[in-house]
């Protein structure tokens, strides 16, 4: 295989494709000028796509799995204050009752 198709499917697929787009955007005429590298550029286009597409499911994965958390979380968090509430106005009551009966 090729060293690019390597390198992009490594770790540092964000850092490989940030460095192709700013050689793109500074070698542009020369490139688009040199009809061989055509073939070299498609490459590098299916290897990037590919690996990217690999980093979006991985997130996407990884995003459903936080949502859910926060939903556990905020379900536990209303059964934890509702079960103090009642416990509050309780003390509340009893404390007004003493009140009322000391005055």
């Amino acid at each position: 295989k090729q060293w690019y198709q390597r390198r992009v499917r490594g770790q540092r697929t964000e850092l490989c494709v940030r460095c192709l787009v700013f050689l793109l955007k500074v070698h542009h005429n020369p490139v688009v000028a040199h009809k061989p590298l055509v073939p070299v550029m498609e490459e590098l286009l299916a290897a990037c796509q590919a690996s990217i597409g690999g980093v979006r499911d991985v997130i996407g994965f990884n995003l459903a799995a936080m949502r859910l958390i926060q939903l556990d979380l905020q379900e536990s968090s209303e059964h934890m204050f509702a079960d103090l509430s009642g416990k509050v106005k309780t003390v509340v009551r009893k404390k007004r009752a003493v009140l009322k009966t000391m005055s």
